[in-house]
């Protein structure tokens, strides 16, 4: 839609991405040419990674991710600002910047669990991620289960079971569901133990206090 008032007026038409695309790629031209490549300036961020657009903004850090390698050849600085605790804390361990896999990769999997996870009514109403769940799944076949209290948008009748557990009550069913799997020795030990630090006292780091492990932590007596 391109604005054809003043500003608040709410006056739009219609337009063709060509037009679009050239409009504004004119306009990058101009403003490079009067005022010099630090004239352009990107506010981006999204609430939907993993979603649509994940590979077209700047934290991507890859030749995938268009706008990331239009400001560089514009050499433009990237300054970020993120939520810390989630995406940004990585960068201390992997040295990058990181989140999780895309949800296409769920047509891999047989089985998937959403745990108070509610792409349908969340992160910008979906913002294609329902869609790749979807599309996933019709390729996997895979089995959904959605825990949550409420029974949200996200299962719609695409779900195979939904656990509406008690509200605060998400710590125990975990600490529940771990301990299960531990005892009755339902976890993929080889898997744990090429990629996983701490799940049992063997993978503890040099220096480690005794029985801090996750596994001895699920496993004492009375827990």
């Amino acid at each position: 839609m391109k604005r054809v008032g003043k500003r608040g007026e709410g006056k739009f038409e219609q337009i063709s991405w060509e037009e679009a695309l050239d409009t504004i790629a004119s306009n990058m031209q101009r403003l490079i040419k009067e005022y010099g490549n630090e004239s352009i300036y990107l506010n981006y961020g999204t609430g939907t990674l993993g979603g649509t657009l994940t590979r077209s903004w700047p934290p991507g850090k890859n030749a995938d991710c268009p706008s990331d390698e239009l400001l560089r050849w514009l050499s433009q600085p990237l300054w970020r600002l993120f939520i810390s605790a989630d995406c940004c804390r990585s960068e201390l361990h992997l040295r990058r910047w990181a989140d999780g896999n895309s949800p296409s990769d769920i047509e891999n999997s047989q089985l998937v669990v959403l745990f108070g996870n509610n792409p349908g009514e969340t992160r910008m109403s979906g913002g294609g991620v329902t869609y790749y769940l979807e599309q996933a799944r019709q390729k996997s076949n895979a089995r959904m289960i959605i825990i949550d209290p409420r029974y949200t948008d996200t299962g719609a009748g695409r779900e195979d079971e939904w656990i509406p557990i008690r509200p605060g009550t998400d710590a125990a069913l975990v600490s529940g569901l771990a301990w299960v799997m531990i005892t009755e020795n339902l976890v993929d030990q080889p898997f744990l133990d090429k990629y996983c630090v701490g799940y049992d006292e063997k993978t503890l780091p040099a220096g480690a206090p005794a029985n801090g492990s996750l596994q001895s932590l699920h496993s004492w007596p009375g827990h």
